[in-house]
């Protein structure tokens, strides 16, 4: 269990670090217009986390059910806006709302037509979510 919590604690940090500390190239914090209510709501979904990764240390079943549903939904959330449109393609009002959102940050996949690329920052959380989702589970 300690090795799913030490994942668990990481996801969470890196999901704060790029949301909430400017890391040039690594994110564009600038890029959201209503700064308060973006932050307010990250607040919120980090510290729903922190709560159900503390409750899962300490052998709440709730809290453990928590955090596996909502690792899974992030996950889905982060296939869903980064892999499927990067992989197969997405309507063009996305891409453009992405490519916005995202032209500063840096990028190592190659470009794969007009397809929107994951960045960087977002291919650590989705890797460290990821296994934070699958220790959760087998622990």
């Amino acid at each position: 269990m300690n090795i799913a919590v030490i994942f668990q604690l990481v996801f969470a940090a890196w999901f704060f670090i790029i949301h909430f500390v400017s890391l040039p190239p690594l994110n564009d914090l600038d890029k959201y217009p209503n700064k308060l209510s973006w932050n307010l709501f990250l607040l919120l979904n980090w510290a729903l986390l922190i709560g159900l990764i503390f409750g899962n240390y300490h052998s709440n079943l709730y809290c453990h059910v928590g955090l596996v549903s909502y690792l899974s939904l992030i996950m889905f959330g982060h296939v869903n806006t980064w892999w499927l449109p990067y992989l197969f393609g997405w309507p063009k009002v996305f891409i453009d709302t992405v490519e916005i959102d995202h032209k500063k940050t840096f990028r190592f996949l190659p470009q794969r037509a007009n397809r929107p690329v994951p960045d960087l920052a977002y291919c650590i959380l989705g890797l460290t979510g990821l296994l934070a989702l699958i220790l959760t589970i087998l622990s």
